[in-house]
């Protein structure tokens, strides 16, 4: 049998996987929940990823158990090598022929690998974000990434609590607000089948779950767009906070750039990025501020990656364990915009 190829991407909403051939063809496809195994623990995520496993062969009409060649995963909250090992070793005693190869990468490297292999910076953001300088070398300079409590701005979670958060002090009269808020008190109150501020309180501190609130995000983006003034306002905000993440990556890029580089990738991932025109005046107010931080002339291309990054996943799986390169999907992006950068 050719060499068959897994890729694995897992975020906190949900999961996929593809199987391709050494040309890069896909054989198979799956989908699954989320398998953040910090948020489900080490048994649960080993589950789900037999299950999306299982789900591929099946899709690629393969006898179940069918060893995979080399098997790789881009998956949230492993950037520590412990991390990663302690879930490998989980998966293969639960299936020790689950693959030849098995390698864990985090989400953003999963990301680069799916459309480039020159240097470029990786955006994410999702439920939560993350941003890194990617070398062609694989290193890379991480920026964010801290889980919902110390970080992830810019991210879906994000931008829903900013909103509620202003909401409830609007509501209790502790900050000055001069336009009318029925309607996000609606989306708010209908989302979370309340009818008070307080009603709130058992959705973050007893049955909370992150993906799901960060999930009200694609409703305050179309109040957003209607016009409400603090929807617009958070989005405003979360194109700040993602612009901060690609500026403190640039501080990195250019001290390493050949002086003739006039251009940098910047790749977008996540669903956040379907509400970039409520993100985009945030995003390059950023820089039109940037000469304290770095110097630079040159173009920001940044494009939305439009397929998963599990694609990225099996790719590094074959350069690095069977030292191939498999070509990099086609028509795998979408152009988001181009930023001039003068600073």
């Amino acid at each position: 049998m050719s060499k068959i190829f897994g890729g694995i991407e897992g975020g906190s909403t949900g999961s996929r996987m593809v199987l391709i051939d050494v040309q890069g063809r896909r054989l198979g496809f799956s989908e699954g929940p989320e398998t953040n195994q910090w948020l489900l623990g080490l048994d649960e995520t080993v589950g789900r990823l037999l299950g999306l496993i299982d789900g591929a062969l099946q899709d690629a009409h393969l006898p179940p158990l069918t060893p995979i060649s080399h098997l790789g995963m881009s998956l949230s909250g492993v950037d520590l090598e412990e991390t990663q090992q302690q879930l490998i070793s989980a998966l293969q005693a639960a299936r020790p022929n689950v693959a030849g190869t098995v390698r864990i990468c985090n989400d953003a490297l999963g990301t680069y690998m799916t459309l480039t292999d020159n240097p470029a910076i990786v955006l994410i953001a999702g439920t939560g974000s993350i941003c890194k300088y990617i070398r062609k070398d694989l290193s890379f300079v991480r920026v964010g990434g801290y889980s919902y409590l110390l970080g992830d701005s810019g991210g879906g979670y994000y931008i829903v609590h900013w909103v509620l958060s202003k909401f409830i002090e609007i509501e209790d009269g502790m900050i000055p607000w001069e336009h009318d808020t029925d309607s996000v008190r609606k989306i708010v109150y209908d989302f979370f089948k309340v009818d008070n501020t307080l009603g709130l309180l058992p959705h973050f501190y007893e049955t909370f779950n992150k993906g799901h609130i960060a999930s009200l995000c694609e409703r305050l983006a179309v109040a957003a767009r209607h016009g409400e003034h603090l929807c617009k306002d958070a989005f405003h905000d979360a194109g700040v906070q993602l612009g901060r993440h690609v500026r403190a990556c640039m501080r990195h890029a250019v001290k390493e750039l050949d002086p003739s580089t006039k251009e940098m990738l910047v790749i977008c991932c996540g669903s956040v990025f379907n509400s970039w025109d409520l993100l985009q005046a945030g995003f390059r107010e950023v820089f039109s501020e940037s000469s304290p931080f770095f110097r630079w002339r040159g173009t920001l291309n940044l494009t939305w990656l439009q397929i998963t990054a599990a694609y990225g996943a099996a790719r590094l799986a074959a350069r690095l364990d069977a030292g191939l390169t498999i070509p990099c999907p086609q028509q795998a992006t979408s152009l988001l915009d181009r930023i001039f950068v003068d600073c």
